[in-house]
C-alpha cells in the first residue's frame, strides 16, 4: 500500500510539472501564502465586525469547502481520465492488469488526495497565517489547536463528497437520501466537529471531528462500485438533420457522458449550499449588505465553472484534423455553457422564494449575478481556452485570473451598500463580457495549441 501511494503521487506530480514546468507549479502553493497573507489586511474589519470564535469558524468552513473541491475529483474522475487520458496508462485503472483490487487502488487514491493537497494547499494556508501571528502581534491563532483542527475539517470536507459521489454512481434518489441524513446529522450535533475540537480540546471532540469521517470514507470503499459492463452502446445518429453540428456534438457528450449534466448539477448544488451556510453566519455581522444580494454574487462567480465542466471532456487533439477553426469551437462551448446557465438561475429563484425579498432587489441581484457569470465566462476563455481545468494550475495563469475576476464583485458589492440602484451598471459587464470571448477565441485561434 506504502508502494501505491508513493507511485501515486508521484504520478500525480510528473503530470502536473509536465504540463505546466516545475517552477509554474510550484508557484502554484507560493501564491496560496501570498493570497493568505493578503488577507491580513481585513484583520482589523473583521475584528470589529465578529468575535474571534464566529472568524475561526468560518475560517475551518473554508477550509472544508476546500476540502470538498477535491473531493469533487471523485465525481468525474472515471469519466474525464477515459475521454482525456484514454491513451495513458494511469495507475488509478490498473485493477485489470495488476493484482490489485478496486477497493484498494480506491482507498490510495483517497490517502493521496490527502496528503498531495495537504502539502498544495493546506500547508500553504497553515503556513501563511503563521507568518501573520508573526507580523501582527493582535491576531491569536492558536496553531498547535489550529493545525490539527484545520486538517480534520478538510478531511471531512473530502470524505463528505467521496461518500456523496460513490452513491450518485449508485442512485440518484439516494444521493438526496445520503444528502439528507448528512445533513441532520450535522444538525444533531449543533456545530461544525472540526472547530468543536479547536475550542475545546477533548476526547469527545476528536471522536465527533473524526469517527464521522472515517465512517464515510469506510462507506464510500465498501460500496465502490467499478462499471464492469463491456457491452456496446449503440445510439441513433443524432446529427443528422442538424445545422449546429458543434453544438449538437458537446450536448450528447454531456448526455452520454453518464450524467454529465446531472454531474454538473451536483458540482454547483453542493458549494452553493456550503456557501448559503457560510454566508447566512457572515451577514449576521455585516447587516449592511443583503443576504440575497451578496449570495448572488457568488453564485454568478462561481457558475462560471460551468465552461470548465463543458471543456473537460474533449481535447484539441480532436479538432486539429478537421476544417474547424477553435474561434468557433471555443464561442458554441461559451453558448452551452449560457444555456446551462439556467441551472444557476433556478438556484437563485429558490433562494429568492426563501429570503421573500422586495422585487427591486431580486431584480438587481439576479442581474448582478449574471452579469458577474457572463464576465467570469468570458475571463475564463481568455485565459485560458479550451483547458481551464487543466491551466488554472498553472500559477501564473491563477494570479492573471484573480487579479482580473476579483474587482467587479467587490465594486458591485461596495455599490451595494451606498447606491444600490448603480447595481445596474453591472449591464456593462454583459457588452464588455461579448468582446473579451471574441478577443479571447481570436487569441487562442491565432495561438499554438497544447495537446494536453
Amino acid at each position: 500500500m506504502r508502494d501505491l501511494i508513493k507511485y501515486l503521487i508521484t504520478e500525480e506530480w510528473r503530470t502536473h510539472t509536465t504540463l505546466f514546468g516545475s517552477f509554474l507549479f510550484v508557484l502554484f502553493p507560493i501564491i496560496v501564502i501570498l493570497m493568505v497573507l493578503a488577507m491580513a489586511v481585513f484583520i482589523p474589519i473583521i475584528n470589529l465586525m465578529m468575535a474571534e470564535s464566529t472568524a475561526m469558524l468560518i475560517l475551518h468552513l473554508i477550509i472544508a469547502f476546500l476540502g470538498l473541491q477535491v473531493g469533487a475529483f471523485g465525481i468525474y474522475g472515471q469519466e474525464f481520465m477515459q475521454r482525456r487520458f484514454g491513451h495513458a496508462s494511469l495507475l488509478s485503472y490498473s485493477a485489470r492488469i495488476l493484482p490489485l483490487s478496486d477497493r484498494k487502488i480506491f482507498l490510495a487514491v483517497v490517502i493521496k488526495d490527502i496528503l498531495y493537497y495537504f502539502c498544495m494547499l493546506l500547508m500553504p494556508i497553515i503556513i501563511g497565517l503563521s507568518l501573520i501571528t508573526i507580523l501582527i502581534p493582535d491576531v491569536h491563532i492558536y496553531l498547535r489547536a489550529f493545525v490539527p483542527s484545520c486538517i480534520l475539517a478538510f478531511l471531512m470536507g473530502i470524505a463528505v463528497v467521496f461518500f456523496l459521489s460513490i452513491v450518485f454512481a449508485h442512485s440518484r434518489i439516494l444521493l438526496l437520501v445520503a444528502a439528507a441524513g448528512i445533513g441532520f446529522l450535522f444538525a444533531m450535533i449543533g456545530d461544525f466537529p472540526p472547530f468543536m475540537f479547536y475550542m475545546e480540546r477533548s476526547l469527545t471532540n476528536l471522536l465527533l471531528a473524526t469517527i464521522p469521517s472515517f465512517i464515510l470514507i469506510a462507506m464510500s470503499i465498501w460500496f465502490f462500485k467499478v462499471d464492469e459492463r463491456h457491452e456496446q452502446h449503440r445510439f441513433k445518429n443524432q446529427l443528422k438533420g442538424r445545422k449546429d453540428l458543434l453544438f449538437t456534438k458537446d450536448m450528447i457528450d454531456l448526455h452520454r457522458s453518464r450524467g454529465g449534466i446531472g454531474r454538473i448539477i451536483f458540482s454547483l448544488l453542493l458549494p452553493m449550499a456550503f456557501i448559503w451556510f457560510f454566508l447566512k453566519h457572515f451577514v449576521e455581522y455585516l447587516s449592511i449588505v443583503n443576504f440575497l444580494f451578496l449570495f448572488s454574487v457568488f453564485l454568478g462567480v462561481y457558475s462560471s465553472s460551468i465552461y470548465n465542466w463543458i471543456c473537460r471532456y474533449d481535447t484539441y487533439g480532436q479538432y486539429s484534423y478537421l476544417p474547424i477553426r477553435i474561434f468557433s469551437v471555443i464561442l458554441t462551448k461559451v453558448r452551452i455553457s449560457l444555456a446551462l446557465g439556467t441551472i444557476p438561475i433556478i438556484i437563485f429563484i429558490a433562494a429568492a422564494i426563501n429570503e421573500q425579498s422586495s422585487p427591486l432587489v431580486v431584480l438587481l441581484s439576479a442581474t448582478s449575478a449574471a452579469a458577474l457569470y457572463v464576465y467570469g465566462l468570458a475571463i475564463t476563455v481568455l485565459l485560458t481556452g479550451l483547458a481551464p481545468h487543466i491551466l488554472f494550475f498553472n500559477g501564473k495563469v491563477l494570479v492573471k485570473y484573480l487579479i482580473l475576476i476579483i474587482p467587479p464583485p467587490v465594486i458591485l458589492i461596495v455599490l451595494s451598500v451606498f447606491a444600490p440602484q448603480y447595481l445596474f451598471l453591472a449591464t456593462i459587464l454583459f457588452v464588455l463580457s461579448w468582446y473579451i470571448v471574441r478577443w479571447g477565441a481570436q487569441h487562442w485561434e491565432n495561438s499554438e495549441q497544447q495537446l494536453f
